[in-house]
This record gives C-alpha cells, structure tokens and sequence, in this order.
C-alpha cells in the first residue's frame, strides 16, 4: 500500500476530478459509476477509501473516453496545491531557494516516479526540468505528462509570485499538438512547442538561486490541514492544536519563543503556560513534538538526507537534530528510516 501522504495526494486528483466534472457537466451526471468501474469507494464527497495509482489513471481513461473532456490533465494540474501534498508541502514550503525546492521535490519519490520520471539538470544559461512518462497505461491524451509538466510550471510560477516572467521560460512537450492545444495557454499561460525531442521546462539559470515566497495563506493552509489530520480525534480544541498548529506553518521561517507565541495567540505568557500546564504540556515539548513529527514523515516518504531535514526543521545542524531524534525515539535518524521501511515492507506496520 503506498504511504499516507502519496494516498493524500492521490484522493485530492480524485477530489478535483469530482469537482472538474461538476464544473463542466451541463447537466446533472451521475458520477459514481466512474468510480465504481476504477473500484474507487467514496466514502463522501472528497474522501474515498486508499486507492492505487493505476486506479486514478483508469478513472482519467474513463473520463477521456466516455465523457470527451479535452486537456484533462491540464485541468487537473491547474487544481492542485501544495497543500494536497500534506505534510510534504512543508519540505517544500521550506526551501530557500528554487534550486532546493526543485531538488527537494526529487527527494520525494512518490510525487515523481509513479506518473513519470523526473530529471533536473543545469548548464551555464539554462535549468532544465525534464518528464518520462513511465506509467506504461495508454490514454486517449498524454494524461501523465500533462499533469506532471502543469503541475511543475503552474507551482514554480505560484512560489516565485512576482518574479516569474513567463517570456522567459521554454514549455516543450513530445507528442503532437493536440486539438485542443488553446488549452495550454489558458491554463498555463504560454503556448509550448510541440513535436520536440522530450517533455521540457526550461528556466533561465539565474532564477535557481532566486528565494521561494512562501505565501503565508498558503502555508496556513497547509498548517490547517496537517494539524486537522494530526489531531482528528480530538474532539475541542485545546490551546496545544492552536499552538502545533502555528508550529506547522512557521518552522520553515524559524521556531517562534514562547513570547512570540504567546503574542499571536493573544495572550501573555503567563496565561500560555498556565494553559499549557492545565493541559500537562510544556511549549517546549509541543516544539520538539512537532519537529519529531515532521522528521519521522520526512525520513520515510522522501529521501532527503539528515542534513536537509535538521536545516528544514530549523536546527542549525544536523548533530542537535541526531541528538534530539535519537533521544524522542530511541533510534537515530538513519536507524528510524531503515527498521521502519522495513516493518512496512514487511506489512507489520500499521
């Protein structure tokens, strides 16, 4: 079964889906045949039970074939987010960079290699993303690059805000230009060259070093949902969510003091411990409990080395993050990666 994170990212393309056809029909349709035919079991609208990927592409096949909506792929690239990625996003929402958020991205296996293969390579006046379709499942439209090629521009355009200049970046896609090609302007902005030797984006190589503008609505988006996620069996929402929250969306900037805290909630600090005690908490445990969590879905859905995941987490680093790990879970990083990888292969993970 893939990881909670790749399922998150799966049921958001199938949310959209859903959404994209209300969108378009004219009428009413009945929608969950779709479903049923690609065996995904929707428990309501936006959540299904764990599906597969070959699922989600059979569900697209479906849509292309029965119901002639042009430039699926597209469409759906133009409704994903970064926070469907879940806690993920935060890995890229810390990034300084383009160039660390592009290789960040690479780190994450399962946003890249389940549709295609994702290769990033620069020369002296170019940064190039290139897409391989992999998914070896025929549909009537180049469904997987697509969507993996929209996905990519549309968010290095969302995260350089201001400083992307769309006169400045190449689109170039493979196949021929297809009939609904007017598509691609519309939803990406530009118009790419069709018929050329690979999937392309090509970037100007002074933006790799340009900072990445995390949207501070946007992080609070993502902090929401993890921090939904995170404490869904809670019933009340106790002063600790607030703060774990909070804590979501602002360690990529740095960890904020207890004052600093205090402030955003509206409260003296005083009234923060005394909140916090009544709840058995300590806002110096609530950081290490965050920064853990985050390690640990780092750690076993990307490949990112200690030294990228102690900078993302705000340690200066990587000995304090080793040291901290090591003492929450008893295992060091390294250790926690390779027995719980195992466990899961072995189906003894829950």
């Amino acid at each position: 079964m893939s990881s909670l994170h790749q399922q998150q990212f799966l049921q958001a393309i199938v949310g959209h889906w859903e959404s994209l056809l209300r969108d378009l029909a004219k009428q009413p349709l009945a929608i969950d045949p779709f479903l049923q035919r690609a065996r995904i079991k929707r428990i309501s609208y936006g959540h299904y039970e764990p599906m597969t990927t070959q699922q989600v592409l059979t569900l697209m096949k479906l849509s292309m074939e029965q119901l002639n909506i042009d430039g699926i792929g597209l469409r759906i690239a133009s409704k994903l987010t970064i926070e469907d990625t879940g806690a993920l996003g935060f890995a890229m929402l810390g990034c300084k960079t383009l160039k660390q958020l592009l290789e960040t991205i690479i780190h994450i296996p399962w946003m890249t290699s389940d549709y295609v293969n994702i290769r990033i390579a620069y020369d002296r006046e170019y940064a190039y993303i290139t897409a391989e379709d992999r998914s070896a499942f025929w549909t009537p439209q180049p469904y997987t690059i697509e969507d993996s090629i929209g996905h990519y521009y549309l968010g290095i355009k969302k995260l350089l805000g201001d400083q992307f200049d769309p006169d400045r970046v190449a689109v170039s896609l493979s196949y021929p230009a297809p009939s609904y090609k007017h598509l691609y302007h519309q939803f990406l902005g530009i118009m790419p060259s069709f018929n050329a030797t690979s999937n392309q984006i090509r970037l100007p190589i002074e933006w790799i070093d340009m900072p990445v503008s995390a949207n501070e609505s946007l992080v609070a988006k993502i902090a929401a949902k993890h921090s939904a996620d995170m404490n869904q069996e809670q019933r009340t929402s106790h002063t600790s969510d607030q703060i774990r929250m909070r804590l979501y969306a602002q360690l990529a900037s740095g960890v904020p003091t207890m004052e600093e805290m205090a402030k955003d909630l509206s409260f003296t600090s005083r009234t923060l411990r005394r909140r916090l005690s009544e709840e058995n908490k300590t806002y110096k445990q609530l950081v290490l409990d965050v920064r853990m969590q985050i390690a640990s879905e780092y750690l076993l859905n990307t490949s990112l080395s200690t030294s990228d995941i102690a900078n993302l987490l705000d340690y200066h680093s990587a000995p304090p993050f080793i040291r901290a790990f090591s003492a929450y879970y008893q295992l060091s990083p390294s250790e926690f990666r390779l027995r719980t990888k195992k466990a899961q292969s072995e189906g003894d993970w829950a």
